[in-house]
């Protein structure tokens, strides 16, 4: 996907979060996404210099967020909010300390939610509940006024600044889970103006299955409300809206009745596009891609050519598809390796986040012998397809690996 037809979304908080969340961005290819170091103290001026750039704001940091929530807003704003599994998990790694504390102090979560938590985990000392809405001086306060008459008392806290600046000999930060920071991104990316917009865009799937019962497909049907079309006994074509397909799939995460089904080999070949012949086009291109694995498969190209997939049965990529291109198809075919074989490299490269590969890594890709692999590659040279980029010694004798790129 291009990046002028991704949707800019700005991230803000301490490098921790920054870091992780960018796994989780992984599962977002329709987001373009700016990285922000910052805290509370510089929020204002780093938010200024990038707003007029973005379509949406995610905060990890509650006192930046209260900070520019109260301007003037002209896109949409979220702080990501911890749960109770992110206390879970916290109380996990304090478990031996809760064996000897007498009261635990705790911020950023709802009082109800917390108490019946501990009740669970049958916790005998007393639990007190900072307000979610209090600022950093009123939080630090609050803890104080909490803490002041126990004896054994434990802070936790999902407020980075609060952490640093509590003088207490047990404490702990309460960080969101991989869960939270999903909700929190798919939460950003439903409230776009972009998303919004392509929430009625047209839904064309062309699905094959090979083995497995056909109701699985109409089960399938009803669920992201289309309408299905038999072609043949083994052959349906399925029209329904993106919003509701990226709903019941749980943004392309899951494709009910079908993942996980080992009994069945289902392909599946999604095009969107407002237009409900290109997004019919769009399909066949995405089913050649499922077509390219031996058991079930999904894959989408999207309104701008780009592919994602495969969905739902492993790591899906992103990549510009080269199969719109017919030149690229000629060439492709008249060297000896179909389009959909290239794209398969291109998606091999892009999970690496790399631009450069070897003949062992397009032969494994490929499922071809490293000797048909040499003679392609030759022939995609002379085709100016690809370059050689350099060589890669090697501890062992022999030449060295030759590494490609594509021109």
């Amino acid at each position: 996907m291009n990046n002028n037809t991704k949707i800019p979304i700005g991230l803000f908080g301490d490098s921790y979060m920054l870091e992780q969340i960018k796994y989780m961005l992984k599962q977002f290819p329709s987001f373009h996404p700016y990285y922000f170091k910052c805290h509370s103290g510089n929020i204002k001026k780093i938010w200024v210099a990038a707003r007029d750039e973005l379509e949406a704001g995610l905060f990890f940091d509650y006192d930046s967020f209260l900070e520019i929530n109260s301007l003037p807003k002209h896109i949409p704003l979220h702080f990501l909010h911890p749960s109770v599994s992110s206390l879970y998990r916290t109380l996990y790694m304090n478990k031996r300390i809760l064996r000897t504390v007498d009261l635990v102090s705790i911020d950023s979560l709802s009082e109800l939610s917390v108490k019946r938590l501990f009740k669970e985990i049958g916790f005998s000392g007393a639990v007190k509940i900072v307000s979610v809405s209090l600022n950093h001086n009123e939080v630090l306060k609050q803890h104080y006024s909490n803490i002041k008459e126990a004896e054994e008392p434990l802070v936790l806290t999902a407020r980075n600044n609060v952490y640093h600046s509590i003088e207490c000999l047990q404490k702990d930060l309460i960080y969101p889970t991989d869960q939270d920071m999903i909700v929190a991104l798919e939460r950003s990316l439903l409230s776009t103006e972009s998303r919004r917009k392509k929430e009625h865009q047209a839904v064309v799937g062309y699905i094959k299955i090979t083995k497995g019962n056909p109701k699985l497909i109409e089960a399938f049907s009803s669920l992201v409300e289309g309408h299905l079309i038999e072609v043949t006994s083994s052959d349906y074509i399925l029209t329904s809206k993106r919003g509701i397909f990226e709903r019941v799939t749980q943004g392309y995460k899951f494709l009910p009745l079908i993942s996980g089904n080992e009994d069945a080999a289902i392909h599946m070949g999604i095009g969107f596009h407002a237009s409900n012949k290109q997004a019919g086009i769009y399909s066949k291109i995405a089913l050649e891609h499922a077509l390219a694995f031996k058991e079930s498969a999904c894959y989408v190209v999207r309104e701008d050519q780009s592919v994602f997939g495969p969905i739902a049965f492993g790591a899906p990529a992103t990549y510009h598809t080269i199969v719109t291109n017919s030149e690229a198809i000629k060439e492709a075919k008249e060297v000896g390796m179909t389009a959909v074989h290239m794209d398969r490299l291109k998606a091999f490269l892009s999970r690496k986040e790399a631009k450069h590969f070897t003949a062992h890594d397009f032969a494994s890709v490929s499922e071809i012998t490293l000797r048909s692999a040499h003679r392609i590659l030759l022939k995609w040279q002379d085709a100016n397809l690809v370059v050689i980029a350099g060589q890669e010694k090697t501890s062992f004798k022999g030449r060295p690996k030759v590494i490609y790129s594509f021109k």
